[in-house]
């Protein structure tokens, strides 16, 4: 026969779920307690309000004394069985916490994961830079033979204006690069005398390349090379004599670098490049005889820059 009386709703926290666990475990072990025979049960159900605890005097006193807080009115099953009442509480723990885990899992796939960087797209930039190397010119007679080779070091700015357009393949990235430069790599060697010397100048640098990279979300590492074009002066004097003359020279460059999307329209890069243009020559008559100088104009050069992506504004 079952008898109910008053009941005792609680709010269902982490604190009174541990609390409730540990109740279970210990008046129900049946150690040192006789609860055959008594009418005496703890049961579990779910109502509109929430979670809901009968319980009678004796095992009011085993839930105070396991930290279960019970206020004075509580009420009551008759119940014969309150070891099949255990089973119905533990299952209703499992059930709770596996509950409690899916709506868990279901809020987590709800929240998107943040967009990786897109680098496809127009950008264009300005960049800037140190370009050093060593160089070498020949002194060939007029008839053609070899008369002396002198090397030397030339030094100096490099900076200008970069366009391009990437297409960002899902980690690959493929691309097609122009830049101008200015130029002030500079270099001299002297020729028989300190007041006779041939010195050379790159005064500008131009480049259409091709870029390869891996883009890790906003960092790209990347490989570039193409062709190259630049312009040299060049120059032979003695006191009151000089010949000079301005070439035209390409050539090709290759090297590689690091870039970073600072934001979604700028990114930041550093790149180192080899470029080897073609030799250049000027001729006249100085220094006693007709020659004709020959110069080397391959250098290296670190260049940093910042680019705006238009795609990505």
């Amino acid at each position: 026969m079952v008898h109910l009386a008053r009941s005792w709703r609680f709010n269902w926290n982490s604190s009174s779920l541990r609390k409730l666990k540990g109740a279970i475990r210990r008046p129900f072990s049946f150690e040192g307690q006789n609860l055959e025979g008594t009418a005496s049960c703890i049961g579990i159900n779910i109502l509109g309000m929430g979670p809901v605890i009968w319980t009678q005097q004796p095992l009011k006193k085993l839930l105070v004394r396991s930290g279960v807080v019970v206020p004075r009115e509580v009420c009551g099953y008759c119940c014969p069985n309150p070891r099949g009442n255990v089973f119905m509480i533990k299952a209703f723990l499992l059930t709770a916490a596996a509950s409690t885990m899916m709506i868990g899992a279901a809020q987590a796939a709800d929240v998107e994961a943040p967009a990786v960087y897109d680098w496809s797209g127009f950008y264009v930039g300005l960049q800037a830079g140190y370009a050093w190397g060593d160089s070498q010119v020949d002194e060939i007679n007029d008839d053609g033979s070899l008369n002396q080779t002198q090397d030397y070091d030339h030094d100096g700015f490099v900076g200008g204006v970069h366009a391009g357009y990437n297409f960002d393949m899902q980690g690959l990235l493929l691309g097609l690069e122009g830049d101008f430069e200015y130029a002030d790599i500079q270099g001299d060697q002297d020729f028989g005398g300190s007041d006779d010397e041939t010195d050379k100048t790159i005064e500008w640098l131009g480049s259409l390349r091709l870029r390869a990279g891996v883009t890790m979300d906003r960092a790209l590492i990347y490989a570039t090379g193409g062709v190259a074009v630049g312009e040299v002066d060049m120059e032979a004097s003695e006191p009151g004599l000089s010949i000079s003359d301005s070439e035209t020279a390409w050539g090709w460059t290759i090297g590689g670098g690091i870039e970073y999307a600072l934001s979604d329209a700028i990114s930041a890069r550093i790149e180192y490049r080899y470029t080897d243009l073609e030799n250049t020559e000027h001729s006249g008559d100085i220094f006693g005889g007709t020659f004709t100088y020959e110069h080397e104009n391959d250098f290296h050069a670190v260049r940093g820059g910042l680019s705006w992506h238009f795609d990505s504004i």
